[in-house]
């Protein structure tokens, strides 16, 4: 099984102000399925391509347009038609400040096995190192 995209993704593709016809914009596919009002469950649907992601084509094609014209989407570029992509899962749970639980869930929606690379990656707010006067 090969890796079809030399770009390990880290974080969502989006378009500057410079490159979108309507300003900056995220190129992905995703959608927030469930949430509680105090994010103690949080619940996201990712749409994850199984070919290289076009990155220059989404470029490309928004540059051309006008701000009249509709936005050209990552569903537009026909990526998603041989329906050759996985579907993750992403599910927080907090019981407490410091007590998280994520479950990460893969779906393949593709008749074929494929490569699948996840790193999770937890980001931590920096308060240890905060010099913040308490007087002024």
């Amino acid at each position: 099984m090969e890796r079809r995209d030399p770009i390990l993704k880290e974080r969502y593709f989006g378009l500057s102000n410079h490159e979108g016809n309507h300003g900056e914009d995220v190129k992905e596919c995703y959608f927030y399925l469930d949430n509680i009002p105090t994010h103690s469950y949080m619940k996201m649907l990712y749409k994850y391509p199984q070919e290289v992601f076009p990155y220059a084509n989404l470029v490309a094609e928004n540059k051309k347009r006008g701000l009249d014209d509709p936005e050209y989407e990552l569903i537009d570029t026909g990526i998603f038609d041989q329906r050759r992509y996985f579907d993750i899962e992403i599910e927080y749970a907090k019981a407490a400040e410091d007590d998280i639980l994520i479950r990460i869930t893969a779906h393949n929606r593709a008749d074929t096995a494929a490569y699948l690379s996840i790193v999770p990656t937890l980001w931590f707010r920096n308060t240890w190192s905060w010099d913040i006067p308490t007087a002024l």
